[in-house]
């Protein structure tokens, strides 16, 4: 996760909905929770942000005295909007270069 989120300055999540599903298990008590945001991505020592729609899907288990606990995370995006950013900015910054030359 480090090595994945390490090229980035920073990342904020803006939240566009959220919804808690209760589950009764025979273990206790657990939830699901749909989340969907719109993350934005800004790229170490660049000043424009990136924004990507996202989707979470986290099961929470009820582990009693130890509290409640993430049991598992599912991402789905399109981690593309990032490729295409960093290879649109690249693109642009080429063709500054070369403008810059003439």
């Amino acid at each position: 996760m480090q090595r994945n989120l390490s090229t980035f300055e920073k990342i904020r999540h803006e939240v566009v909905e959220c919804r808690v599903v209760e589950e009764e298990q025979e273990k206790g008590r657990s939830c699901v929770v749909y989340a969907e945001f719109l993350t934005h991505f800004r790229l170490n020592g660049d000043e424009e942000e990136v924004v990507a729609p996202r989707f979470f899907v986290f099961r929470i288990r009820d582990e009693g005295k130890e509290g409640l606990r993430i049991g598992e995370v599912r991402l789905f995006w399109d981690t593309g909007v990032l490729a295409r950013f960093v290879t649109e900015k690249n693109r642009s910054g080429k063709r500054r270069r070369e403008s810059d030359g003439d």
